[in-house]
């Protein structure tokens, strides 16, 4: 099942390649940062022009970094997160980064991640990159926990930011969105958008999520848990991230595992089509 999968991607990506007659070439690689820099759970965007912004993790010190492509090369990295907010990074998670045009958000979860007292923050730049605003406050929601932001962008160029939500007892797991309607200044009341597998479903609680926009349709991907089937699943929005009104299990190979996987699925909305991408062990095989 994984191997058809993969093989319907693959064919639904060649399609799309031959109806766009897009020509697709790859440059050689090239440095972005050395690795004084640690270079975790690197995610990349474009700006206007196309061209690439970056940010990763460093572990060290629990800092976020960025570096944006001026044209000839990578600017030197900028640590994004003040003194006081020390953010969570690893391999397999850490912040996230959106675009539209030279509109730029980033958004980091303080730790340590297991306090209420911890918040997730967003920070923004209009200039494409070069400067950033102080961090702004994301969720708020009393003595619940939280982890795993991940942004996207709406039809108007504003935030639109998912994360794990938890009761004060790490308890209660899903998946929660808020929206901004001023360009990251403030944020609507969260609402939850897992939990379609059932009434008592959870979700996976180690396991990172991606939130992907294109206009007014935003998709929330995220691990499901339902009594330890680990599928993936896309919940959907049709209004922009402020409700979340159906969703579905996107790799259907009920994959029954006790431990946690910490891997998640992504995806992209291209038109009306949304492409997810996922890994699951149930072959035996990741």
């Amino acid at each position: 099942m994984k191997k058809l999968s993969w093989l319907l991607l693959i064919i639904a990506l060649i399609s799309q390649y031959n109806l766009a007659k897009a020509q697709i070439s790859w440059s050689m690689g090239m440095n972005v940062a050395s690795n004084s820099y640690e270079n975790m759970h690197p995610r990349v965007v474009a700006d206007a022009s196309g061209d690439p912004l970056v940010i990763w993790g460093r572990m060290s010190d629990e800092s976020v970094f960025f570096s944006r492509w001026n044209g000839t090369a990578f600017t030197l990295p900028v640590k994004l997160n003040p003194s006081w907010l020390t953010v969570a990074t690893a391999s397999w998670m850490g912040s996230d980064i959106a675009s539209k045009g030279d509109t730029v958000y980033v958004v980091m979860k303080q730790t340590p991640e297991t306090e209420s007292t911890s918040h997730i923050y967003i920070v923004t730049s209009f200039d494409g990159g070069i400067t950033f605003s102080v961090p702004k406050q994301v969720e708020f929601i009393a003595d619940s926990l939280s982890r795993f932001p991940t942004v996207t962008v709406d039809a108007t160029g504003n935030p639109v930011v998912a994360f794990m939500k938890f009761d004060n007892m790490f308890a209660d797991s899903r998946w929660a969105v808020t929206k901004s309607s001023d360009y990251g200044n403030t944020f609507s009341t969260d609402v939850k958008a897992s939990g379609w597998s059932g009434a008592d479903a959870l979700v996976c609680d180690c396991c990172p999520g991606g939130i992907v926009g294109e206009g007014n349709n935003i998709a929330m991907l995220y691990r499901n848990n339902q009594n330890n089937i680990r599928d993936s699943w896309a919940s959907i929005s049709t209004d922009g991230g402020t409700s979340f009104t159906e969703g579905w299990n996107v790799d259907q190979n009920n994959w029954n595992l006790i431990s946690c996987p910490a891997t998640g699925p992504d995806g992209v909305i291209i038109g009306d089509s949304l492409y997810a991408v996922f890994m699951n062990g149930e072959s035996g095989l990741s």
